[in-house]
């Protein structure tokens, strides 16, 4: 995806489409007199914009989180945080959204988030801490516990981990869920990614041209050998582990 200097954030919304918040000149009455100002598109549709936006960008996020349409029959404070996962999300903006994610913590939104987990689209969590570990905000990790297993049934059956595809243009998917019981070892999992990915990484390129980082901890899976053939569990990969296989 090529980003324009001028847009602030990208949020991905879907397999196929994405939200733009951008940085705009609109002209004024006069030729000469034009004033900057933000604009919200859903893909090349606009959404929103208004100059006067220019001085405060938290009024563009507030009508992001309450659009004025009926986008769904429940929303909360946090609707798009846990349901758009950020694509791009610019230096000049990291600050006023990380003011805006700690303000939840002390209105109980975030806890909440975490207890409802798994109940309809409104409850992502691996979305939400997508974005603590993007805008470097901590969260308390009892917060894990309040997911409700229950409602996992569906994914308790088989045991798996999803995987998220980010820089990569040729793949006719952006997610994955793969079985953990296919492989063995760390190796064997490397392997069958290289498939997917070989038309735009070299081969033994991993951590050199693509890596794979836990989502929630940021932490990046280095290799220990050439022919990595320790296990899965030795590295610390469970059940419902969401990681992002990153193209550098």
């Amino acid at each position: 995806m090529n980003i324009d200097e001028k847009q602030l954030l990208i949020l991905q919304t879907s397999d196929s489409s994405s939200i733009f918040i951008t940085q705009e000149l609109f002209p004024y009455d006069t030729p000469d007199s034009i004033q900057l100002s933000y604009s919200i598109s859903e893909g090349n549709n606009p959404l929103y914009w208004s100059d006067n936006w220019c001085d405060d960008l938290m009024k563009t996020i507030s009508i992001m989180e309450f659009p004025n349409r009926n986008v769904s029959g429940k929303r909360d404070y946090i609707s798009w945080w846990l349901n758009c996962r950020p694509a791009y999300v610019s230096e000049t903006i990291k600050p006023i959204l990380k003011i805006r994610l700690e303000a939840y913590y002390s209105t109980g939104e975030i806890r909440n988030a975490f207890r409802n987990a798994n109940q309809g689209l409104e409850f992502n969590c691996d979305c939400l801490l997508e974005w603590h570990s993007i805008l470097n905000v901590e969260y308390d990790k009892e917060l894990l516990k309040l997911i409700p297993e229950s409602n996992n049934f569906r994914l308790n059956d088989v045991r798996s981990i999803t995987i998220r595809f980010v820089g990569f243009d040729s793949l006719p998917f952006s997610t994955i869920s793969l079985k953990l019981g296919l492989f063995p070892d760390f190796q064997c999992l490397l392997n069958d990614l290289f498939k997917m990915l070989k038309n735009e990484v070299k081969q033994m390129s991993y951590g050199e041209d693509w890596v794979l980082y836990d989502s929630c901890t940021g932490l990046v899976l280095e290799k220990a050998a050439i022919n990595d053939t320790r296990s899965l569990n030795a590295l610390g990969i469970a059940n419902f582990d969401r990681f992002i296989c990153y193209k550098k």
